[in-house]
């Protein structure tokens, strides 16, 4: 993959040795000093350390195709980060999709579109999920088109407002291959972290 595209491999990160993704979240907090986590904080240290000039807080991630575990990765970064003390928000932006990688309890949780379409204010919500310990805006779908929303003044307008209130913003966006909407996030985005499912993912 080095030879390839000429970048640097930040981690290698194993497989969460789970039978079903809803247990994902409980596995990380349970087992901080597993292979999986230690591998999670050394992308984090890797992200962190490179091109220390380099401002990074806000973070995307995305990949070639679905499947490629961005999103469980992206919950566990998140998860990590909440370890350095530091304000984390993780926004869902794969918001064409109508089913969720990761299960959690979304009854109290507020969507993205609400925020970035103006039905709701930031100052009048609560992002906080006590089973992630850290904030979090999650993917609904709307009726209108998504490279729209990403593409309108609307996107970078919430990011400013939400950089003022967290240290790292992690995006899991929808991979590059399928639909225009991660180009426009990183365009909007400090760093962009590109994830490749090893031996699987074609050239």
């Amino acid at each position: 993959l080095r030879d390839q595209s000429g970048y640097s491999v930040l981690a290698a990160v194993p497989l969460i040795p789970v039978r079903e993704r809803k247990n994902v979240i409980s596995y990380l907090k349970t087992k901080p000093e597993s292979m999986v986590s230690e591998a999670v904080r050394n992308l984090r240290t890797s992200i962190l350390m490179s091109n220390l000039n380099q401002v990074k807080q806000v973070i995307m991630l995305t990949s070639s195709v679905p499947k490629e575990g961005k999103t469980i990765l992206s919950f566990a970064l998140a998860q990590n980060m909440v370890g350095l003390g530091k304000r984390i928000l993780l926004i869902e932006a794969d918001i064409r999709r109508s089913t969720h990688s990761v299960k959690i309890n979304r009854q109290n949780t507020v969507a993205f579109v609400d925020l970035i379409l103006g039905n709701k204010e930031f100052k009048d919500v609560n992002l906080f999920v006590e089973e992630l310990g850290h904030d979090i805006l999650t993917a609904s779908k709307t009726d209108m088109n998504a490279a729209d929303i990403f593409a309108s003044h609307r996107f970078p307008k919430l990011l400013t407002e939400l950089r003022n209130h967290y240290d790292y913003i992690l995006i899991d966006s929808p991979p590059v291959l399928s639909v225009p909407d991660a180009r426009l996030i990183g365009a909007n985005s400090d760093v962009s972290i590109y994830i490749v499912k090893w031996d699987k993912t074609t050239r």
